[in-house]
């Protein structure tokens, strides 16, 4: 039987997506790291998730499931970054405004974000081992890590300084129009 999980994990829709669709049993420990065992109706391994205090989330899938697995990451108000890194087995992505879904291979890293306009859908296939380490961030929170604490009175300083802000500009704003097409 599902779990209900309306306050569990609010702050991380992923893995509120995730509980949502499987049964499972969960556990926090002295750390504060969450783990979710997938009872034998969902298939078998385990989710993890550990919160850093940066608002840095990280997310490891060690799991072989008895029935494809349709993950649904709603849109927000927050602008999050997601970071896929798969170790062994394949998923699927795709924005919900597009029929086309891409592959993401073993040992393949994806990046995406978030969009207040389009949620983001991830399919994991039943029968296959899947072990997948994915860090969450806000976009804002991401960005701070790189500001300067001055403002530099060097020109070409400031140009790398507003291109890396363009080229983080120019990624989200391809993205939604790839998923609009």
């Amino acid at each position: 039987m599902k779990k209900d999980t309306p306050n569990l994990f609010d702050s991380n829709q992923l893995l509120s997506s995730v509980c949502s669709a499987i049964d499972y049993n969960e556990s926090i420990d002295s750390i504060g790291r969450k783990t979710i065992d997938l009872k034998h109706t969902s298939g078998h391994g385990q989710i993890n998730q550990i919160r850093f205090s940066n608002q840095l989330t990280a997310i490891n899938f060690d799991i072989n499931l008895s029935s494809d697995l349709t993950i649904e990451i709603p849109n927000n108000k927050n602008n999050i970054l997601y970071f896929f890194y798969t170790l062994e087995g394949i998923c699927y992505h795709s924005f919900d405004n597009t029929e086309k879904f891409s592959k993401i291979d073993e040992l393949k890293t994806v990046a995406f974000a978030s969009s207040r306009y389009k949620h983001n859908i991830l399919i994991i296939k039943k029968g296959i081992p899947f072990k997948c380490n994915i860090l969450t961030i806000d976009r804002d929170q991401y960005i701070k890590n790189f500001e300067c604490e001055y403002k530099p009175k060097n020109q070409k300083l400031e140009e790398t300084h507003t291109i890396f802000e363009i080229c983080l500009l120019y990624t989200s704003d391809a993205a939604d129009e790839r998923s609009s097409v």
